[in-house]
């Protein structure tokens, strides 16, 4: 515990000394390795993260934070397949702890080996065990607001990146067009995280809240006192999600939107909101708990306020069409680098950029995947995320 507070608040040097010091004392310290592998990662030194971890487990084999850890390492790294047998580990071990449930649903999602029945079958096993573990406290939230016809609807955002973060840049053009006259709107930050972006919310919203240091049952109190309407998660299963809150049911109507593109699992979950798609096959409606809405909207992405013009289309300047995707390298699985080596092999003078890696061990992958399927590297072009 000792060493928590310096991790949170990034301070990656003093941190790592004290873990080091701890080291040199107890060389079988379990968390000490652990957390030396968690500073290593967050400094994008994988291998040394993953020593460290393995040294963890050696120590500590049946500890399901350890076998997170490494499951979400390996998972970084692209290795999807092994990290699913990590979380198997992990479930074995601790099968009612939500959140670690949760974090091996997101890593789920990324392993083209699973099907949508098996998905579908994991999520509502999650959203089984939440909901059985809020009736436990026979918490029941009753409605405070009126039915007075033309009363302003409250609806509230519960997200752990309301700040410079892309979940921020798809909500802020609802946010901007929703009428303030009929509807107030409510920030439930679950992050730390504050910046510019947050302050912009914060100081357009009719209420709003850092959340992150509460229980699910003090963030039900809160949503219910002020009266949500509407309850909107923003997260899904991925980081600092408060998807074990809903269960709950603080708000008369929950809805899941953006954060993750699957069901959460969860019957307290009313609807998950579909943008700008025609309707699906009665088959992708089996695939989620919610009930899908589907919703068209001129405005669905604010791009960054410091964004460059559009320029002069690169296919006609330079004589070559350059594809281009900007994703962490848990979504460039086999399948997907096998089908754009097919297509830069039968567009001409075709190449393609790949954006937001976390370091140049990411890049030197999928430079060793391309290789292999005969892609020659001056048809690629790589670039850390800034």
């Amino acid at each position: 515990m000792l060493l928590m507070p310096f991790g949170i608040s990034y301070r990656h040097y003093y941190a790592g000394r004290l873990v080091r010091k701890i080291l040199r004392c107890e060389q079988r310290n379990a968390g000490a390795w652990n957390m030396l592998s968690i500073l290593y990662k967050d400094s994008n030194e994988m291998a040394q993260a993953e020593f460290c971890v393995r040294k963890a487990e050696q120590y500590a084999p049946e500890n399901p934070n350890i076998l997170n850890n490494l499951a979400n390492l390996l998972s970084s790294q692209g290795r999807m397949s092994e990290a699913v047998d990590c979380f198997c580990c992990m479930r074995a071990i601790a099968p009612d702890d939500c959140d670690l449930y949760s974090s091996y649903l997101f890593t789920l999602l990324h392993d083209i080996r699973e099907m949508p029945e098996s998905l579908y079958a994991e999520h509502r096993g999650y959203g089984v065990l939440v909901e059985k573990r809020a009736q436990q406290y026979h918490w029941h939230f009753i409605p405070k607001g009126t039915r007075e016809p033309g009363r302003k609807l409250r609806v509230g955002f519960v997200s752990g990146d309301l700040w410079n973060h892309q979940v921020a840049n798809f909500l802020r053009p609802i946010w901007e067009s929703i009428n303030r006259e009929h509807f107030s709107l409510y920030g439930f930050a679950s992050s730390n995280k504050y910046d510019n972006v947050t302050q912009s919310f914060e100081q357009t919203a009719d209420g709003w809240h850092a959340v992150y240091r509460k229980s699910d049952i003090e963030l039900a109190e809160l949503i219910h006192e002020e009266q949500i309407d509407i309850l909107f998660d923003l997260s899904g299963h991925t980081a600092r999600n408060r998807l074990s809150m809903f269960a709950f049911k603080p708000a008369p109507i929950q809805i899941s939107w953006i954060g993750c593109p699957g069901t959460t699992g969860m019957s307290a979950m009313d609807y998950f909101l579909v943008f700008n798609l025609t309707p699906r096959t009665k088959n992708f409606q089996q695939q989620f708990v919610e009930k899908l809405v589907y919703l068209r909207s001129e405005l669905q992405f604010k791009s960054l306020d410091n964004s460059p013009e559009v320029n002069e289309l690169p296919a006609i300047k330079c004589g070559g069409f350059t594809f281009a995707s900007m994703n962490r390298i848990q979504k460039l699985n086999d399948y997907i680098c096998d089908a754009w080596a097919q297509i830069l092999k039968s567009v001409p003078d075709s190449r393609m950029i790949i954006a937001g890696l976390s370091g140049k061990q990411d890049i030197a992958i999928l430079r060793a995947k391309f290789d292999s399927y005969g892609i020659a590297p001056s048809q690629l072009v790589f670039h850390e995320r800034l």
